[in-house]
């Protein structure tokens, strides 16, 4: 497994862990459609995306654009490459529940 495999299967992990009635989705991209990052799931009416990284990697631009995208419409983008990026993501993921009364 890759080194960005690894982190997946650890955000699918701790998704599946603390969400267990998330919607969840890895889009798989062919070249065809427009660029979506790696994880997009709905907690309690509530949408986020992750975006997972290799340890130490950087987004590419057009990651980057696509993080701005989602962040104009107000949508919270995590960049998970690590345990500590996971945990602070999630953590903030239950806060915002939290702030809805979720």
């Amino acid at each position: 497994m890759t080194p960005e495999g690894q982190v997946k299967a650890l955000v699918k992990k701790r998704l599946k862990l603390e969400f267990p009635s998330a919607f969840v989705r890895w889009p798989v991209q062919n070249g065809m459609g427009q660029p979506m990052l790696d994880c997009h799931f709905t907690h309690r009416g509530l949408a986020f995306v992750i975006e997972t990284k290799a340890p130490g990697k950087k987004l590419t631009d057009r990651q980057k654009t696509t993080v701005a995208e989602i962040q104009d419409a107000r949508g919270p983008v995590y960049v998970v490459d690590d345990e500590v990026s996971l945990a602070a993501a999630l953590d903030d993921i239950h806060r915002i529940a939290e702030k809805f009364g979720l």
